[in-house]
Formats: C-alpha cells, sequence, structure tokens
C-alpha cells in the first residue's frame, strides 16, 4: 500500500536573475569597499604610494558600483505624474 500526497517545494521568495544580479552588486560592492579600506590604512601606515595608488583605483570601481546599485533602486519606482511609464529609462 502506497501513500501519495501532493507536496511544494516553494521556499515563498523569489529567485529571479533581477535579484540574483543585485545580490551580486551589493557582494561586489561590499568586498570592493572592504579591500578599499584595508588597502587605503595599509598604504598610510606603510607610506606605500603603491597601496595607496590601487585604494583610490577601488575607489573608482566602489563609485561606480554605488552608482549602478542606486540606478538600479530607481529604475524599480512605480509610474507617477511626472514620470508616466515609470522610471525604467532612467538608465538611458
Amino acid at each position: 500500500m502506497s501513500h501519495h500526497h501532493p507536496h511544494s517545494h516553494s521556499h515563498g521568495h523569489s529567485h529571479s536573475p533581477v535579484d540574483t544580479a543585485r545580490k551580486a552588486l551589493w557582494w561586489a560592492f561590499l568586498i570592493n569597499a572592504g579591500f578599499l579600506i584595508v588597502e587605503a590604512i595599509g598604504g598610510w601606515l606603510s607610506g606605500s604610494l603603491a597601496l595607496l595608488a590601487d585604494a583610490g583605483h577601488m575607489l573608482s570601481d566602489v563609485t561606480a558600483l554605488a552608482v549602478v546599485l542606486w540606478v538600479g533602486y530607481i529604475i524599480r519606482k512605480r509610474a507617477d505624474a511626472v514620470h508616466s511609464y515609470g522610471y525604467g529609462r532612467v538608465e538611458v
């Protein structure tokens, strides 16, 4: 005698490519920001111009990632009186 019952493997949350990409961008931002801080402090304490220069380069990377995350937030905003189709093209 067998017992059959329907079951679901739903987790109740989305694993869409957009969510995955957003999470990856946040991780990239946080890791780069962490290395930026470590390199800047290490370069300052050791007097290493190479570490300070790389920290400056990482600052531009972190800034670019911050802009991408900010635009990602803006394009998810709903339509309003001024932007009747929403903010989806703000990235252009």
